[in-house]
């Protein structure tokens, strides 16, 4: 068993668990995130692996994925680390390195109360994240680290067994090799966009359905944007009842980029026990 340092993260309700400078190898951080993720331990949604002693911060994914809210979580724990630098007008910034994504990424966060933040990961892409139409209504879209089927809600009905049905779904579309993949409902209505978001990560062989996607409503912004003639910032309420919002910016490299901001909360800190750990497991 390994006693191992954490922060527990809410990014717009995507419960997150950070564990704290402890190198793992991969194999070790798929079996130990499934463990306390899992209800009766921590619980979450998903768990990521922090290194803050290195000179780009580093995020690893319990999977090797990307994700969106994780980042933003990540980001909030440099603030308090007091690694981020002052941008102005309350916002700090500065750069990571995330699994997935073969970049730096740049984050920002805007403290807005005790252990609550505005928070943003800007993706920086060479070219706007490719969308294939692979059905009627399920549009396929590759983002770095994971990819998304976005399914029309207005011609997809929610799956009546998350696992079987999104399992059936990524089959069929050839996503299972995929080191994380995302079945995407769109729905608009009279209040807006809305997305109901499931998601499989394959290490560790779990399917979520989730509080909030930060990836998922990446690629809903880009379906919305080809599809749907949509343009601007866009926001999308999440099933948890808080909205992300997808925000065009200037790209670096001339390329394709865009803000993910929205609220993330700190929920807990302390130290977590992983019996699927043992203490000789190597870094």
């Amino acid at each position: 068993m390994r006693v191992l340092p954490f922060v527990k993260y809410s990014p717009c309700g995507n419960t997150t668990i950070l564990i704290r400078d402890t190198p793992l190898v991969p194999a070790a951080r798929a079996r130990c995130a499934a463990e306390i993720i899992a209800p009766g331990h921590l619980e979450g949604e998903q768990a990521g692996f922090i290194d803050l002693a290195a000179h780009v911060p580093r995020l690893d994914m319990m999977g090797g994925e990307f994700c969106v809210n994780a980042t933003r979580a990540f980001a909030v724990e440099l603030l308090r680390e007091g690694r981020l630098a002052p941008e102005g007008e309350g916002v700090f910034s500065g750069v990571v390195s995330v699994s997935g994504m073969p970049e730096q990424l740049r984050v920002k966060v805007r403290p807005l109360a005790v252990n609550r933040f505005e928070s943003a990961a800007l993706l920086d892409l060479p070219v706007e994240p490719p969308l294939e139409e692979v059905g009627e209504g399920i549009r396929l879209v590759r983002v770095p680290g994971i990819a998304h089927l976005v399914l029309d809600a207005h011609v997809h009905a929610l799956p009546g067994d998350k696992n079987r049905d999104t399992a059936a779904l990524f089959a069929r579309y050839g996503l299972l090799a995929e080191e994380a993949a995302g079945c995407i409902w769109l729905h608009r209505d009279a209040e807006g966009w809305r997305i109901t978001p499931y998601v499989w990560v394959r290490e560790t062989g779990t399917t979520y359905a989730e509080t909030a996607c930060g990836s998922g409503t990446l690629a809903a912004s880009v379906v919305c944007r080809a599809v749907h003639g949509c343009s601007g910032s866009l926001s999308f309420r999440q099933p948890g009842g808080e909205s992300l919002a997808v925000v065009p910016a200037p790209s670096a490299h001339g390329g394709w980029a865009a803000w993910v901001e929205g609220p993330v909360r700190l929920l807990a800190c302390g130290e977590v026990f992983a019996e699927s750990l043992d203490e000789t497991q190597p870094a």
